[in-house]
């Protein structure tokens, strides 16, 4: 929690981003992050808003479609 919490204020101050990648366990545990997301890969693969400032997330997964990209 306190390397978490380091973290976020680091960016915060500097303007810059930072991504912390955690099992999904974690997704339980509280975090000073401002967004959280869990991310699914897979067939129906889909991202979920844990937590967002400032609203509320929604209730349901959103669905992700594989980016195509054409070489050539």
């Amino acid at each position: 929690d306190r390397a978490l919490r380091r973290l976020q204020v680091a960016a915060e101050s500097g303007g810059a981003l930072g991504f912390v990648f955690r099992g999904a366990r974690a997704a339980a545990n509280p975090s000073p992050a401002a967004t959280r997301i869990q991310l699914r890969a897979g067939e129906g693969t889909s991202a979920r808003i844990l937590k967002c400032r400032g609203a509320h997330p929604p209730a349901r997964p959103v669905p992700l479609r594989a980016a195509t990209m054409r070489v050539g």
